[in-house]
């Protein structure tokens, strides 16, 4: 990959997917209070306010976790956009194998260089 940084080579950083799964543990407890919202029959909600407990107590694990290792009290958490960003970044063209970037036949073979052919 000419002209990236070793950096980007990597893709996420493990404080960055710590920042991630933060904000997925996040986005799990409020996905489970808003769905308690109107519900009547009561061991669904039992369920549903366990579920958001579980989704809370593994956010304050990743948070502690994320601040033993940087010294930092609040997580940066990365947006929706930037870490897809970075995911895209590290995935294929679409048509080209993964390992070695060369277009790919129907059905899933690469298409392997000429004899002779310049392999970039």
């Amino acid at each position: 990959m000419a002209g990236k940084s070793r950096k980007e080579e990597r893709g996420l950083t493990g404080l960055e997917v710590l920042g991630v799964a933060i904000r997925a543990e996040t986005e799990a407890h409020r996905f489970y209070t808003q769905a308690l919202r109107g519900v009547q029959n009561p061991l669904l909600k039992e369920k549903l306010l366990r579920l958001a407990a579980e989704e809370k107590r593994h956010r304050q694990i990743l948070e502690a976790r994320y601040r033993k290792s940087s010294g930092e009290e609040f997580p940066p958490i990365p947006g929706k956009e930037e870490s897809r960003e970075k995911e895209d970044a590290q995935r294929p063209e679409p048509g080209r194998d993964p390992e070695t970037g060369h277009p790919k036949r129907a059905g899933g073979r690469p298409v392997l260089p000429a004899r002779g052919a310049e392999v970039r």
